[in-house]
């Protein structure tokens, strides 16, 4: 299944030399894709038009968030908000299983699907939260968020941004949300190989409170 795309993704993160990059994850990775594939019509967790091109739009841009999650030191937990499939971060933990992941999905189904996978892909440090974001998780305290494909971008972005604890970091992809208050936060707009590659979909923003 890997293609051209994910396997340039995966050289570029072989190339950090880090140690918690597991390339045996792609094995995981991929029945990940084939169960969305197996559900998808019954639960609808992606549209249509994606359903061919998982790895090519959704993995390589997981993957791409990884890479950057992975080059910093210190805990590695990532909180990901509105996880619908499961993008982006199944794949994330199943290339570093020592990240430590909470799924917010507010659908009872797609979280049950989520539930599903985490069992047979056997992934362990995974918690699924049912329910709608903020009140799910009651606190904000993962080093990294995510927030990829939600229904109401602004509202989370500026709940995000409300709850956001001093040194943690927002991987912001969403668009045409305002500008955020530079006297509390630090932005940082992402320009790598990753984005010059396409590897990335959209623009990348680090956002950290100061």
């Amino acid at each position: 299944m890997a293609g051209k795309q994910v396997e340039q993704a995966l050289t570029l993160l072989e190339g950090l030399n880090l140690p918690c990059f597991c390339r045996d994850g792609l094995q995981k990775a991929e029945e990940h894709i084939r169960l969305i594939r197996e559900w998808n019509h019954a639960i609808s967790l992606v549209s249509q038009g994606d359903l061919a091109f998982l790895p090519e739009r959704h993995l390589v841009d997981a993957l791409s968030l990884l890479a950057v999650i992975m080059q910093t030191s210190g805990e590695k937990r990532l909180l990901d908000i509105g996880s619908g499939a499961g993008y982006p971060a199944i794949p994330m933990k199943c290339f570093c299983p020592t990240l430590d992941v909470t799924l917010v999905e507010r659908s009872r189904r797609k979280a049950g699907f989520l539930q599903r996978v985490i069992s047979l892909l056997g992934l362990e440090g995974v918690t699924v939260l049912t329910g709608e974001f903020p009140a799910q998780p009651e606190r904000l305290d993962a080093q990294w968020i995510t927030a990829r494909a939600v229904e109401r971008p602004k509202k989370v972005y500026a709940d995000v941004l409300q709850r956001l604890p001093q040194g943690s970091v927002f991987l912001c992809q969403l668009e045409g949300v305002p500008p955020v208050d530079s006297e509390m936060f630090h932005v940082e707009h992402v320009e790598d190989v990753w984005q010059s590659s396409g590897l990335r979909r959209g623009s990348l923003r680090l956002i950290r409170k100061k």
